[in-house]
């Protein structure tokens, strides 16, 4: 698949788990070449290790959900073409996020936010 189109393409999955779809995936940002790859209920935790989330050509930012919970986290992918910062929010225990800054061609920087907040928390939105 080729496209010659100008812009940034960026794909969104609710994975419910990564690490089972991991290799589907990697796949296809290797077949599509998304520029960003925004992930919610990654389930991942800090007993995962960042190694095993790695895709080539791609950095990554997440963020986990609390040890002991099931469920829910945020993990973005971001090519290393791309000039990019994390940035933050207020600290926060309803949801997860990602915030990044992305500072495209000549254009004004971008914000991408992709954000998970439970459907227990929605009325704390």
């Amino acid at each position: 698949m080729v496209n010659n189109r100008p812009g940034l393409k960026i794909v969104y999955f609710n994975t419910r788990s990564i690490i089972h779809k991991l290799e589907k995936i990697k796949i296809f940002s290797a077949i599509i070449s998304p520029d960003i790859i925004c992930i919610t209920e990654s389930w991942i935790n800090p007993n995962i290790s960042h190694i095993e989330l790695q895709i080539s050509g791609y950095v990554h930012y997440l963020s986990d959900r609390a040890e002991g919970s099931r469920g829910g986290g945020v993990i973005v992918y971001v090519s290393v073409k791309l000039n990019i910062t994390k940035d933050r929010l207020e600290p926060n225990n309803s949801y997860e996020y990602v915030l990044l800054k992305l500072q495209y061609e000549s254009a004004k920087p971008i914000h991408l936010l992709c954000v998970y907040n439970s459907p227990q928390n929605v009325t704390h939105c």
